[in-house]
């Protein structure tokens, strides 16, 4: 399968982890923090952790947030999300977020979750 990348998302990821890492040598205890604080909200609880990656997901598209959009598009496909719970998870955000949403939704959050479903 071919799909128009229009970055490299495993780069996208690789500059929010060296980037963090720049942010955690000045604010250990922050970064510590904010990271227990993220992965409890993302662990299996009434809700498991796929379905927390769709929502997130959604939320990174409705909000426009390309580095959110290609780490959850990964989270998705790691927790063995099929394309069609991404693409109406990413339908939710575009009934909310109308047309920046759309544009968001079918192109970059969707191509980013097949990249990281066929690895």
């Amino acid at each position: 399968m071919n799909h128009k990348n229009h970055e490299n998302f495993d780069d996208v990821l690789l500059y929010v982890k060296e980037k963090t890492s720049e942010v955690e040598k000045n604010l250990p205890e922050l970064t510590e923090q904010y990271f227990r604080f993220t992965d409890s909200a993302f662990k299996e609880g009434s809700l498991d952790e796929k379905t927390k990656q769709l929502i997130a997901l959604s939320i990174a598209v409705y909000t426009k947030d390309h580095y959110c959009m290609v780490y959850h598009a990964k989270g998705a496909a790691e927790h063995q999300a099929e394309e069609q719970e991404v693409l109406e998870a990413i339908g939710v955000a575009i009934a909310l977020g109308g047309g920046a949403a759309w544009s968001q939704g079918v192109t970059f959050s969707h191509d980013a979750f097949l990249h990281f479903k066929q690895q």
